[in-house]
């Protein structure tokens, strides 16, 4: 996992955060839009099950990766630290959960 050092430091300064990119190939990165900071942290497939996201505690999270397989072991471990949603968008769907129930699109 990468990045996730950025969004650790922000949250523990008080930074308004709007929301965590997990993505399964993209660099981490940060970026302000109006007054809130977006952060994008680095997760492979194969680290999701050890990956601490308490980052991501009371936060939206959206998980991208170039394949569904790719990306459900992150959307399942995001899920495990209390995000406000959790979303996995890949090629062909959008899968979405926002504490009670899944919801799922193909597209």
């Amino acid at each position: 996992m990468r990045g996730h050092e950025l969004l650790v430091q922000a949250r523990l300064e008080g930074m308004p955060i709007a929301g965590v990119e997990l993505d399964t190939e993209r660099a981490p990165d940060a970026w302000q839009h109006e007054r809130a900071w977006w952060l994008r942290v680095s997760v492979d497939r194969d680290e999701a099950a050890s990956a601490d996201l308490r980052c991501c505690y009371r936060l939206p999270v959206f998980v991208h990766a170039a394949s569904y397989d790719d990306g459900w072991p992150v959307f399942e471990r995001a899920m495990e630290f209390d995000p406000l949603l959790v979303a996995l968008c890949a090629p062909g769907v959008v899968v979405r959960f926002d504490g009670e129930r899944f919801e799922q699109w193909e597209i």
